[in-house]
């Protein structure tokens, strides 16, 4: 997966370069936007797992409390 520092790092050696004009430079900040909001969806994605995860503990430990009497 490409970070959003990958992208900067890009921007910043066609700007040493001489390279880095306006369009370039905004595809590379939409590229670290889009990176960064790739980020934030695989952490809420890994949250909601570990949450279902969770529930589905809970509702066995709960089943199994009530078949034994425990």
């Amino acid at each position: 997966m490409t970070t959003t520092r990958t992208f900067l790092e890009l921007a910043k050696i066609a700007k040493t370069r001489g390279t880095l004009d306006n369009k370039l430079y905004r595809i590379y900040k939409y590229n670290a936007y889009l990176a960064h909001k790739r980020l934030q969806a695989a952490a809420a994605t890994a949250t909601r797992e570990m949450h279902f995860q969770n529930e589905i503990t809970s509702i066995i430990s709960q089943r199994k409390v009530g078949r034994y009497g425990n």
